[in-house]
């Protein structure tokens, strides 16, 4: 028995009402006689009822599932999260792209954006590819191409957009804290202090605001400088 692994059992509630997930008994159609098996189509949705460890230790676990009808609240508000969330950018590709980052499935990523890459024109568009591909390249940790994406998606924007554009914020943002996960801290503050700036001169949520706060508190707390770590920390929580 290996005592690093644990066992998870799946309890299905089918409620024949719901007619939006439909499923099938296979019974004797199955390859495996033996079996009571019921195939559920793909896009079935259960909701998570509860969480049980029926023999009393940490070795077994029994997950509790409810089917989800589509007038569902909850999965209504989730569906139109996830919507708002991908909604920038009309393109299928870039939707499903959005949608992978969100499982940190980082290669598939890349390969997703520079499918995109190799089919668009529009200056824009491509800043915001060389984005998302240099997020994708932090979540691999190959920290010097995502730099060389990112350059080349802020040398559109200074083209093409303000140079208090919030874009433009959300790329220093990223270049700052790649420069922190290479150890160069002062290099990685100062991007964060162009954020800052953009920040105080665009209209925007204090939420934002008090996300570089932590940057920057950060920062300073890994140079050693903790007396203004703290200071940073503080306006932070003013602002929370």
């Amino acid at each position: 028995m290996n005592l690093d692994q644990i066992g998870i059992l799946f309890e299905i509630t089918i409620d024949r009402s719901i007619k939006s997930v439909p499923f099938a008994v296979l019974g004797g159609e199955s390859s495996f006689t033996s079996e009571k098996e019921i195939l559920f189509s793909m896009h079935s949705v259960f909701h998570v009822d509860d969480i049980e460890r029926p023999d009393g230790t940490n070795r077994l676990w029994q997950v509790k599932l409810k089917q989800t009808a589509d007038s569902d609240p909850q999965l209504s508000l989730l569906t139109k999260r996830s919507r708002e969330e991908t909604k920038e950018g009309s393109i299928a590709w870039d939707r499903m792209g959005k949608l992978i980052i969100k499982m940190s499935k980082f290669s598939k990523t890349e390969e997703i954006y520079r499918t995109l890459e190799e089919n668009v024109s529009n200056e824009n568009m491509k800043a915001y590819i060389y984005k998302q591909l240099g997020y994708a390249k932090i979540g691999l940790n190959q920290y010097e191409e995502a730099l060389a994406l990112y350059d080349k998606a802020i040398a559109i924007r200074l083209e093409t957009l303000p140079s208090n554009n919030v874009e433009l914020a959300n790329c220093y943002n990223n270049i700052g804290t790649i420069h922190n996960c290479m150890a160069d801290y002062s290099k990685g503050l100062s991007y964060f202090d162009k954020v800052l700036e953009i920040q105080k001169r665009t209209p925007i949520d204090d939420m934002s605001i008090g996300r570089c706060y932590d940057n920057i508190a950060y920062t300073y707390d890994r140079m050693g400088d903790y007396a203004k770590a703290l200071i940073f920390n503080e306006k932070s929580l003013m602002i929370k």
